[in-house]
């Protein structure tokens, strides 16, 4: 990711890179009202919240990805599992 300060009369600044494209994506192409995340921020995130995989989506630029929704925080005496209506061959890596 790059940042930085544009213009000379007006000053505004900016990020540009792919993690900022890759949010874009996943913010454009979610559900209304639900959090989109990347197979990477799930496995940073599976142990605290509970997420529902997503089939794979073609996103601009970037192709087939695999996605989650974001739920709920996992209660803490809950340990990581398949949560219902998650598909569990979308999981195989991940556990």
């Amino acid at each position: 990711m790059v940042a930085g300060v544009i213009g000379s009369q007006k000053f505004s600044y900016d990020l540009w890179g792919d993690v900022v494209n890759t949010a874009s994506r996943m913010e454009s192409t979610g559900l209304p009202g639900r959090i989109q995340i990347t197979a990477a921020t799930y496995d940073l995130l599976k142990g605290e919240f509970v997420c529902d995989a997503r089939a794979e989506i073609d996103v601009k630029g970037k192709g087939a990805m695999e996605t989650w929704l974001l739920n709920q925080r996992r209660p803490p005496d809950e340990p990581h599992s398949i949560v219902p209506g998650q598909d569990s061959s979308s999981d195989r890596s991940r556990t």
